[in-house]
């Protein structure tokens, strides 16, 4: 044989074998177009509660839902009642409530790391407090006009590190003494 028609096999081979390879890749985009029906019946029972609207979702959502039950099966049951608890408040929310979340995670997105890792500071304070206290502060936000929340907002926002850990302080010790 000679060296050309054997170095075209080999390539031919190769080719061959790297589609073959690439058709069996999910990672890729090939999985994107999945109809309910090419689920297996464990990604089936896991995402039964979206089955009925599976043909209007986009291919990257189907493909992200698929992947997530895929990682479901190697969770904790702990892990998996987080997340199942957690699907079951997204699936009661109101359209608009939906909206309103994803406009501020694309928000959160758009944010500069630094600021980023403030707000993930804010939010790990928050839930190292008791129940108590986060309910406590959660009703009394709650209590507040949208005027009242902006003002605290811009109040907040102009205080240094330093100011905001007092200000912090204050209001748990009024929290406190108003139990």
């Amino acid at each position: 044989m000679s060296n050309t028609k054997s170095g075209f096999l080999i390539k031919k081979s190769v080719v061959i074998l790297l589609l073959g390879w690439l058709a069996t890749m999910p990672s890729i985009g090939v999985a994107k177009d999945k109809l309910w029906s090419d689920l297996t019946s464990e990604q089936q029972a896991l995402l039964l509660n979206v089955k009925d609207q599976w043909p209007e979702l986009s291919p990257e959502l189907r493909e992200k839902l698929v992947t997530q039950a895929e990682k479901f099966k190697y969770m904790t049951p702990a892990e998996q009642a987080v997340l199942r608890e957690r699907f079951n408040r997204w699936q009661n929310l109101s359209p608009e409530r939906k909206a309103q979340l994803r406009a501020r995670y694309r928000e959160y997105q758009a944010l500069p790391a630094a600021e980023k890792a403030k707000l993930k500071q804010r939010v790990e304070w928050f839930n190292n407090l008791p129940e108590a206290q986060r309910t406590a502060m959660r009703e009394r936000w709650q209590s507040l006009s949208p005027e009242q929340r902006e003002k605290l907002r811009d109040r907040f926002r102009n205080m240094t590190p330093e100011q905001r850990a007092k200000a912090r302080e204050r209001f748990m010790r009024r929290q406190q003494n108003e139990e």
